[in-house]
């Protein structure tokens, strides 16, 4: 199946593992994306966008009543969770006015789990697989992107030049800059 879309990887790595991804889960709204800080550890990062937030003016909600800024909370909730799971790695930040890339390893599990809470006290677990991802290797004024693809039981590592078999045993999954994972 994997080898009918090879040409599309010259073109363009990511629309071959969405078209992938959108052939697995059948329609696009299956989807879920999540972007990450850099931690040690996936759960790090998702536990860390899900922290709550004191806002500060000027980020505060305006009350037009009092002509002032209200501090408040911001919280984020997952409340549903696609059949495919992408999780994009900050990788590249701005430093004083300055985009670099942030090379340090993020600890990335082939199969993870995330809880989607519906109400206050009603919440599921969710469990992935991890199906795919993309790594980038340089500096942002040179770089080399390329990407492993599970296929059934089958992992290939795809680069400009070949697709090889591999094993999940031989990837490297500490520096990852996104990630492609399936419900299970």
């Amino acid at each position: 199946m994997l080898w009918k879309y090879w040409s599309l990887f010259w073109t363009n790595w990511l629309h071959l593992l969405l078209l992938l991804t959108i052939q697995q889960n059948k329609r696009e709204d299956n989807i879920s994306i999540l972007r990450l800080p850099i931690l040690k550890d996936i759960a790090c990062g998702i536990s860390k966008i899900l922290e709550t937030e004191l806002l500060v003016s000027p980020n505060t909600p305006f009350c037009n009543v009092c002509s002032s800024h209200i501090d408040s909370d911001s919280e984020l909730t997952i409340s549903s969770l696609g059949r495919c799971l992408i999780i994009q790695l900050n990788r590249f930040i701005i430093t004083d006015g300055v985009a670099v890339k942030n090379s340090a390893p993020v600890i990335c599990k082939s199969e993870i789990e995330l809880v989607t809470k519906l109400e206050q006290e009603v919440s599921f677990t969710r469990r992935f697989k991890l199906s795919g991802l993309i790594n980038h290797s340089g500096t942002l004024e040179r770089g080399h992107y390329t990407c492993i693809v599970r296929d059934g039981d089958i992992w290939w590592h795809c680069n400009d030049r070949a697709m090889v078999q591999t094993s999940l045993q031989n990837i490297d999954l500490t520096l990852p800059y996104i990630l492609f994972y399936t419900a299970v």
